[in-house]
């Protein structure tokens, strides 16, 4: 069976080029494709991918995360795929391809989260029980990112990745709930979730994304989910030094930092983003953790 990595990118030009080197040193060999989906970015974006072997399209606006999955699936002809994003990195060579072998046995793989409104979270645990993953994340909904599945799985549902608004009387498939009162919500992927939760088991995996995880990722964890690169491009409150929040927001500017390597300008504008939000003990404590984490070489 043919493997592919789907990836949906806003395409900023340092973290494209890192997450290709990431690629490049742990994990390429292991999928037949990598199929990548540039909306909004920049041409140097674009090389990166295709200094690495990806096949790349490019669209000079910006695409909503669902919509640009759906795209990338109707794109690959790839039985089998694993879906990605540019703040996730792979850690250990032999995981993604350990986890396609038994997606092509027909496993879903997947990691537990929420991203829905109450009431849908209500109706989701009367109908399935409570979704447990080994980290102790909950939810009926998925993750888009370190999520294996064969193709002819997929078919079975609408494909409609992209967060919906379910307006009053509508039903929601694979839950089978009629929304009354309405509108309810649904995150990225999550009714693609309920619509395959219908039909098969899915195998929890941990993403290592949450903050409390990611600042103890064990030895042999095999990826980690850095979290929303788009934090340069946010007004980050002030006072969260210290709390949940600020070092989330800490961890996220320290990997700007990271991809920035050694461009004056983007690091400069790091800096004074975490100096007006007062992060910078909190990047300082990231300092002492996350290079332990990285085992690939960056250069």
């Amino acid at each position: 069976m043919k493997t592919a990595a789907i990836l949906p990118t806003p395409g900023d030009t340092f973290v494209s080029r890192y997450w290709a080197r990431n690629y490049a040193a742990v994990w390429r060999g292991e999928v037949d494709e990598l199929l990548v989906f540039v909306n909004g970015g920049t041409p140097d974006a674009v090389r990166a991918f295709e200094d690495v072997g990806a096949r790349v399209i490019f669209e000079d606006r910006r695409v909503g995360h669902g919509e640009a999955l759906g795209r990338l699936v109707r794109e690959t002809t790839a039985d089998v795929l694993v879906f990605m994003e540019d703040d996730a990195f792979v850690r250990r060579p032999g995981a993604i391809a350990a986890h396609l072998m038994l997606a092509e046995q027909g496993e879903v793989i997947g990691s537990p989260r929420g991203g829905m409104s109450p009431e849908l979270e209500v109706a989701a645990l009367a109908k399935w029980g409570p979704v447990v993953g080994p980290d102790t994340s909950t939810g009926h909904g998925l993750w888009p990112c370190f999520f294996f599945a064969r193709r002819d799985l997929l078919a079975e549902t609408d494909c409609r990745f992209e967060s919906q608004n379910w307006p009053d009387g509508s039903r929601v498939p694979g839950l089978d709930f009629r929304v009354h009162p309405g509108p309810l919500h649904t995150d990225t992927m999550t009714s693609v979730a309920f619509q395959l939760r219908a039909r098969h088991h899915i195998t929890p995996v941990v993403q290592w994304k949450e903050v409390h995880l990611k600042e103890n990722i064990p030895a042999d964890a095999p990826w980690f989910h850095a979290g929303g690169l788009s934090t340069l491009d946010e007004q980050i409150p002030p006072g969260l030094s210290g709390s949940n929040g600020g070092r989330d927001f800490a961890h996220r500017l320290w990997w700007w930092l990271r991809t920035a390597n050694g461009d004056l300008s983007r690091t400069d504008t790091v800096r004074v983003k975490a100096e007006r939000a007062g992060l910078e003990p909190d990047l300082a404590l990231w300092d002492g953790i996350i290079p332990a984490s990285i085992t690939w070489s960056e250069s």
